[in-house]
């Protein structure tokens, strides 16, 4: 490959053919740049459209924790009244018992 490259290096190439080169080189990258240029963009267009869609999930995910919460929340303060309450009726039973063998 070398030895190739050193004898194109040696052919010489008329001005007209080495301009009109040029251009096609210059058409070519031009070309090839467009093309990138426009992946690019696709790509940013398809990422932008995924980071919405998982924008959309945490939020509707951040909403069902939420709620999730306030409903532990209500459950647990129902569990504590019931507790209470039940507690309540034991020491009211005892208290009966108590009273019921006292004057038994």
């Amino acid at each position: 490959m070398r030895d190739t490259n050193a004898q194109l290096a040696e052919v010489i190439i008329p001005a007209e053919i080495g301009e009109r080169a040029e251009l096609l080189v210059a058409q070519i990258w031009e070309i090839a740049q467009s093309i990138a240029n426009e992946r690019l963009q696709n790509d940013r267009k398809a990422l932008e459209h995924k980071e919405s869609l998982i924008r959309a999930e945490i939020e509707e995910l951040t909403a069902v924790i939420v709620a999730l919460e306030e409903e532990q929340e209500k459950m647990t303060l129902e569990l504590d009244s019931t507790k209470a309450f039940w507690g309540n009726v034991a020491r009211k039973k005892s208290n009966c018992n108590q009273n019921l063998i006292k004057h038994a």
